[in-house]
């Protein structure tokens, strides 16, 4: 009977945790959407808008400042590949955006 607590308090305090984290987690998406205009293209993701030619969500913690821009990604590889060819990427994610309709959603 006593394991049986022990086991049930462990399973409740990493519960939790977990609940914790995703609650913090959703936190820091809200935020981020409200912040969505401090990144270029609403905050969707730059590489998204080249190789997909849609909206992207990103993710607000992996981004690039350029030229006083700031732009998100949906991951490090959208990051790493945007950024080795930023000229070019910038005017293309730009031509989408347009394409698409800009900041309407």
């Amino acid at each position: 009977m006593i394991r049986f607590l022990v086991l049930a308090l462990v399973l409740t305090g990493i519960t939790a945790c977990s609940s914790a984290s995703k609650r913090q987690e959703e936190q820091n998406i809200a935020q981020a959407k409200k912040d969505a205009k401090a990144f270029e293209f609403d905050g969707y993701c730059g590489m998204g808008l080249c190789r997909k030619k849609n909206r992207v969500p990103c993710n607000p913690e992996i981004t690039h400042e350029y030229k006083g821009k700031n732009y998100c990604f949906s991951s490090s590889e959208a990051r790493a590949t945007f950024i080795r060819d930023i000229d070019n990427n910038i005017r293309m994610a730009n031509e989408q955006w347009s394409a698409i309709g800009g900041g309407a959603k």
